[in-house]
């Protein structure tokens, strides 16, 4: 962030995905979009980790099934808040059609899977990602 404030929304719940896919279609055909992106943050607190769904993630991803999440697995549960801000009406993009340049992931630390994750996320780092190759 550039030392804006951020207009900070925090929800109760994870944003339903079949919602969000549906406006991610609708998007391009509707007019919108801001010229610049707007600094807003999303913060669901206590997103739980399910280790059913950990240890099924992890076997279709070809990871195995141990105590600790994959190291992707934070991004599941923070697609919901991705998407999101990226289907707003203020998005400068239409979603279809992004294409990650580049991706860098840090683990530190790892995360187990039986404790609950707060997941902040911000248009800006989406948008960098997606829009100029760097990545946060």
């Amino acid at each position: 962030m550039t030392g804006e404030v951020a207009e900070t929304t925090e929800l109760e719940s994870a944003p339903s995905l079949k919602r969000l896919y549906v406006q991610a279609v609708a998007a391009p055909l509707l007019p919108g979009g801001d010229a610049e992106l707007p600094t807003r943050l999303l913060v669901l607190r206590g997103a739980a980790i399910e280790p059913e769904r950990v240890a099924s993630y992890a076997r279709v991803c070809g990871f195995g099934v141990r105590s600790t999440t994959p190291a992707t697995y934070p991004h599941v549960l923070a697609f919901p808040l991705h998407m999101s801000l990226m289907t707003d009406r203020s998005f400068p993009f239409s979603v279809l059609g992004l294409v990650h340049i580049a991706n860098r992931l840090e683990v530190r630390p790892r995360f187990r899977s039986e404790r609950t994750w707060t997941s902040p996320s911000e248009r800006r780092t989406c948008a960098r990602t997606a829009g100029d190759g760097s990545s946060t």
